[in-house]
């Protein structure tokens, strides 16, 4: 009997087997890579829409920007850096001339815990990184995020879409009306060549996972991923 049920339970693990490989997406590697924004909830994009497009910066006075989406000539270049000791790495971007690093930095917005506006400013930013390879997906690993359009002051009240992330039990249904749920999905990307001056250095800069092409990937066919939820 002993001997049936082990049979019978390799059985079940050779037959699920498949179904992890089937649900997990090809992946590629790259020193550097894009951020794509993946909304997950179509019905919630904004009234500029930020679903694929590529993560930017919005300048507010050096050496400080906030983080909003545009096009492939306004894609920020990303990479994560780190040592092989640090159980967590700081995705960076470097900008200027001559370079700099850039990190990525949570503001809470008025006080509110629950809700932080996502920066880009000189030096480290915090350890933040991207998802283990081991999830079924690959992406900014910070919790629950979304694009909402907003008055910027710095630019006379202009709504921008920029990037929040929110917590205490937020989900996307929860969410404020103005604001799209959203993924950031890393694309790979050439690493930029750094000038003879630069201050960056990508001497610690590490190869990540990422997606060839993430115009390209057919979520529907991966049922196992619930966009509806924290991450």
């Amino acid at each position: 009997m002993l001997y049936t049920a082990a049979i019978l339970g390799l059985l079940g693990l050779s037959a699920a087997s498949p179904l992890v490989s089937r649900d997990k997406l090809q992946t590629s590697a790259s020193t550097g890579f894009h951020l794509i924004v993946n909304v997950t909830d179509r019905s919630r994009d904004l009234a500029d829409p930020v679903h694929r497009q590529y993560l930017n910066s919005i300048h507010m006075g050096p050496p400080y920007s906030l983080l909003g989406a545009g096009s492939s000539k306004s894609a920020r270049v990303f990479y994560q850096n780190g040592t092989r000791f640090e159980t967590t790495w700081r995705i960076v971007s470097d900008g200027g001339k001559p370079e700099i690093p850039y990190g990525i930095k949570m503001h809470t917005d008025g006080g509110a815990k629950i809700t932080s506006t996502l920066t880009l400013e000189a030096g480290p930013g915090r350890y933040i990184g991207l998802t283990s390879p081991g999830r079924h997906y690959l992406a900014l690993n910070v919790g629950l995020l979304a694009f909402c359009r907003e008055a910027v002051p710095y630019y006379g009240g202009k709504k921008l879409n920029i990037l929040k992330r929110y917590l205490g039990g937020n989900t996307v249904r929860t969410l404020p009306k103005n604001c799209a749920p959203v993924e950031l999905i890393p694309q790979c990307a050439k690493l930029n060549d750094l000038g003879e001056t630069a201050i960056s250095s990508h001497k610690f800069a590490q190869s990540s996972e990422c997606y060839s092409d993430v115009s390209d990937i057919d979520w529907s066919k991966y049922p196992s991923l619930d966009w509806d939820r924290v991450s």
